[in-house]
């Protein structure tokens, strides 16, 4: 279908929804009046207002002068989303690329930011953590663990460059998860039970207990699964590789020794031992599912995570202080060849999985050979924050600074490959420092306007070695780099909000952001055999900066029972980070990040929310999401092409429904949809990105003590795969499959 089709499609899909909404405005005014004094026990959150700190300070989402989405720990719950790729899943314009087939990697790219990545890079996404970033490190650091996902109160996606307030590497916006914290009030708990399909099963627990009323409580949770069985097959070994174990545990302390302060200490301890690599070479594999390795792709991830957070409320303003310590260490192991030795294999004899002459893997790979790789990665990060906000005659005002402090020890042992066989030892380590402030006031209470602005200084380090370890040539130093690199960067943002009425609103921004700039660990200028030119590969490339315009209607209808946002913005991308090479093989292949040139991207966001319709019985829920990008790179060896990582088309829908059953059960379910349309993901475009159209289902039922749910990911057993990628590899799509979950609630 082209991309003129698709318009058509999304087009007359748009108009059919605006029809159907204006047929129900009525029926929700109806409703509204029917059910006015008289709340339902069927607990429906849409009209509950969602208060957010996007901008450092508390508000309603509809408040936001800027694209955001936000969704409560409830709301996942009630939608059986568990993962990072369903909550993304609900936000159109919002890319998760996991091409690489190791659970826990993966890129988010929002709006297009960050289509280059490579090792020792900076996302492009700032992922915050109660407020903390924790953005780092070479294997895993681009994305949120499960760890963040458990206990969750909100979830918010701000799309955008989020230079001005969330600094470095928000370039095409920034995520910020939060966690329950202890209510200091009645005690409570709740456990709940899954069991699934291929052997899986959960056990969650939380508990809230005050130990001095409104003055000192605790949150303890902890949360451990394990799947003995999978989706995938080794004959080979005689077990599935995407087997998991995996233990959360959390502790939060909460403390107000005043009525004007507030501590909240909260220790988080994540372990997982799951799948490594499960990728296939298309080449290779005519059923993805299966594998035919000698190797078992194993990783392992251990995470510890402790932060204070404070709060003070001054006479004249408020203070927070934030601290934070993150240590992560990740190992991952994986069978590179993807196929198995002979019975005679003998590694003396070994033919080199990847031939020097050729630069390429052999298809189908011979057997005597036995080729693997193991990458461990050991990320410490500090951060500290500390601002005051307060308003004085009628302006609201924030200061602050933080400092954020990151040591990553990154190796990479292959083995195997003969003379391409090499152990890479990198030693990295950033110090980032900045100052920020904002200014907001309010006309005549309808006309709001602000700037925010931030100063960042950078500092990184590089220091790594590549050392062959086979054949003649064992020993032989590949190179031995000490880089150096900083830079400095001020980013803003201007706005302007006017409240046409209370549930009407339509405001401009203008805002800017930067992707640190960093360093190529491999730097090596080497001589081209064909031409005996030497390819210049830089040490270093410089940040990468956006700036953003953007429009935006907020608007709510029928006492917010309706609910409709349209929202329209260009991103400009100045010093396009993106992915290169040298060209050459073997070894003397150097593949690095460099700046190429400028972009842009245009797009259109329409939110639609059409909330507690009485219908059948019980009440409906409706909320529908859709995205239009058009991207182009503007100069660089790209010219004329699109970004990579960002899809023409997204949309994704929501369809709750509650009934009450009696006066202690009720009934719920959902449904979600999901489908993105165009784009690529390679810089080239050559390999497009896929284009799948989930369905996802729950179905259960509730007392105030008790709950069941059965959730059906995928229901029509979609099997597109997750993602193509250049290297001629497929990372496959998790068939449909179910969960059973049984919770159990007490106190309250």
């Amino acid at each position: 279908m082209n991309k003129q089709s698709k318009a058509r499609s999304l087009l007359m899909g748009a108009s059919y929804s605006v029809v159907t909404l204006v047929m129900s405005m009525s029926v929700a005014g109806a409703v509204h009046a029917q059910t006015r004094g008289e709340p339902a026990s069927v607990s429906v959150t849409n009209l509950d207002e969602v208060i957010v700190t996007a901008r450092r300070r508390a508000e309603r989402v509809q408040d936001v002068p800027g694209s955001i989405q936000a969704f409560t720990g409830q709301k996942l719950e009630d939608l059986g989303v568990g993962t990072l790729a369903e909550i993304l899943a609900l936000t159109p314009g919002v890319q998760f690329l996991q091409n690489t087939g190791i659970a826990g990697q993966g890129e988010i790219v929002i709006r297009g930011g960050g289509s280059g990545r490579g090792v020792n890079a900076d996302g492009a996404t700032g992922i915050y953590y109660n407020g903390a970033y924790i953005a780092g490190g070479n294997t895993g650091g681009r994305i949120f663990t499960p760890s963040e996902l458990f206990d969750v109160e909100r979830v918010e996606v701000l799309k955008g460059p989020q230079g001005a307030l969330y600094g470095r590497n928000s370039l095409g916006g920034a995520i910020n998860m939060v966690s329950r914290r202890p209510a200091l009030g009645a005690a409570w708990g709740q456990v709940t039970v899954g069991v699934a399909d291929r052997e899986r099963v959960s056990l969650e627990a939380n508990g809230d207990v005050t130990l001095i009323p409104e003055r000192l409580g605790v949150r303890v949770g902890f949360a451990v699964a394990n799947r003995s069985d999978g989706f995938y097959d080794n004959a080979v070994l005689g077990r599935a590789p995407d087997r998991f174990d995996s233990i959360i545990a959390r502790a939060v302390i909460r403390a107000k020794p005043t009525e004007t302060s507030d501590l909240v200490l909260q220790l988080d301890q994540f372990v997982i031992d799951q799948a490594g690599r499960l990728n296939a070479d298309l080449d290779l594999v005519g059923d993805p599912f299966i594998l035919i390795r000698d190797d078992d792709n194993r990783g392992r991830q251990e995470l510890q995570n402790i932060a204070l957070t404070s709060t003070t409320d001054l006479s004249w303003g408020s203070l927070t202080v934030i601290a934070s310590r993150r240590e992560r260490e990740t190992t991952f192991s994986g069978d590179i060849d993807q196929y198995i030795a002979t019975p005679v294999y003998d590694p003396l004899l070994q033919i080199a999985c990847i031939p020097a002459v050729t630069g390429a893997r052999p298809v189908p790979a011979p057997g005597n050979q036995r080729c693997t790789e193991i990458q461990h990665d050991d990320f410490t990060q500090n951060t500290f924050e500390v601002r005051l906000a307060g308003e004085t005659s009628g302006v609201r005002w924030l200061v602050g600074a933080d400092r954020v402090e990151g040591d990553d020890v990154f190796t990479t042992l292959e083995r195997g490959r003969g003379a391409n066989a090499f152990l890479l030892d990198s030693s990295n380590t950033f110090t980032s420092q900045a100052v920020f402030g904002s200014l907001e006031t309010t006309f005549q209470s309808r006309l709001t306007v602000g700037v925010d602005v931030r100063r960042t200084a950078d500092e990184k380090r590089s220091l790594s070695r590549a050392t062959r370890t086979e054949g003649a040539t064992a020993g032989t130093v590949l190179f031995a780099n000490d880089f150096p690199f900083d830079f400095e960067n001020t980013s803003y943002a201007t706005f302007a909000r006017f409240a046409v009425t209370p549930s009407h609103s339509v405001y401009a921004r203008y805002g800017t952001g930067f992707r640190a700039g960093g360093l190529n660990i491999d730097g090596r200028d080497l001589v081209n055999p064909v031409d005996n030119l030497v390819v210049v590969v830089p040490d270093f490339y410089d940040p990468e900066d956006a700036r953003s315009y953007e429009v935006g209607a907020k608007t709510q209808w029928f006492d917010r029972h309706l609910t409709v946002n349209v929202i329209a913005f260009r991103t400009e991308y100045n010093d396009l980070i993106q992915n290169s090479n040298n060209g050459l093989t073997g070894l003397n292949r150097v593949s690095f990040l460099t700046n190429t040139g400028d972009a842009q991207i245009d797009g259109v966001e329409l939110e639609v929310v059409l909330a507690r319709l009485e219908l059948l019985g019980g009440r409906i829920d409706l909320s529908a999401n859709g995205a239009y990008l058009d991207s182009e790179v503007l100069s660089g060896t790209q010219a004329g092409r699109a970004i990579a990582g960002v899809s023409d088309y997204s949309t994704s829908a929501v369809l709750q429904y509650a009934r009450n059953l009696s006066d202690v059960w009720d009934l719920t379910g959902s449904l979600r949809y999901n489908q993105q349309w165009g784009g690529f993901t390679d810089p080239q475009n050559i390999v497009g990105l896929q284009e799948p159209q989930t369905f996802d289902l729950t179905l259960g039922v509730k007392s105030d003590a008790w709950e069941v749910q059965l959730e059906i990911p995928n229901l029509t057993d979609e099997d597109e795969p997750i993602n193509n990628t250049t290297a001629n590899v497929i990372v496959p799509r998790t068939p449909r499959t179910w969960l059973l979950r049984v919770v159990h609630r007490f106190g309250g």
